[in-house]
């Protein structure tokens, strides 16, 4: 099993690349050579510059590292993917572990237009929380769903209504109040008209929050009235929320 040796053993030593992590190097054959695979880029003289050997004879300790051009060591590679060392005894032996660092191209680098290339993981915009919320045989009533905004800017809500035999009435509250107070123990006020247009909805709708607001909380109220066969009322709310 490859693995890197103890940080402080390289911790000081350059490279922008490494063995075993960017690919994998293995014995050459041969006590003074290694051979290398996996890497982006062909070891050769004029592509890359090998910076250091760190090895690990089978059953022992990490030995000292062979520094490229220190104590007259010369970490050479003439033919394609093979290192071959010189100045440094005859290290190597079959079944040795490996850590080869290299200098190459940064890897955030962009040749086509000399740049450093960023990148976010996790963006934002690719950041979102969905809930359902569904009910069913619900007699006359008021019910209310909460959704918390905390680190959210736009939510958007999709009704759809089971009317039965009476009237389900929706409205959009909204309350800034955030002092650790339980969602359901705020004080609301009614935001349906000023961020929709409409003042209440009784059927299937779609609500577009799509212009930044900050809310602590926003409050779904579902009042039931006139049921005459009490509980066959129902609604499934859909929300998704993002940044």
């Amino acid at each position: 099993m490859s693995y890197l040796p103890p940080y402080r053993m390289f911790a000081n030593l350059n490279y922008t690349h490494i063995t075993p992590i960017d690919g994998s190097a293995t014995y050459g054959g041969t006590s003074t050579t290694i051979t290398c695979s996996g890497l982006p880029f062909t070891v050769l003289d004029g592509t890359c510059v090998i910076s250091f050997i760190l090895y690990m004879p089978n059953g022992g300790q990490w030995q000292r590292p062979l520094v490229n051009g220190v104590g007259g060591v010369s970490l050479k590679a003439l033919a394609a993917n093979t290192i071959t060392v010189t100045g440094g005894g005859t290290p190597f032996a079959a079944s040795d572990t490996y850590c080869i660092g290299f200098v190459y191209q940064q890897k955030a680098y962009t040749a086509a237009t000399n740049s450093m290339r960023t990148e976010e993981i996790n963006p934002l915009n690719m950041q979102y929380l969905s809930e359902v919320n569904t009910a069913s045989a619900q007699p006359d009533g008021t019910y209310y769903y909460y959704y918390d905004m905390a680190g959210f800017q736009y939510i958007d809500f999709q009704i759809e209504d089971t009317i039965g035999t009476g009237l389900n009435t929706y409205t959009l509250w909204a309350t800034l109040q955030d002092d650790g107070t339980a969602a359901a123990s705020c004080t609301y006020q009614d935001v349906t008209t000023k961020l929709t247009g409409s003042a209440s909805y009784i059927t299937d709708e779609m609500i577009w929050i799509d212009t930044p607001t900050q809310p602590k909380y926003y409050m779904i109220r579902i009042v039931r009235t006139g049921d005459a066969a009490p509980g066959d009322g129902g609604w499934t709310i859909y929300s998704r929320k993002w940044y």
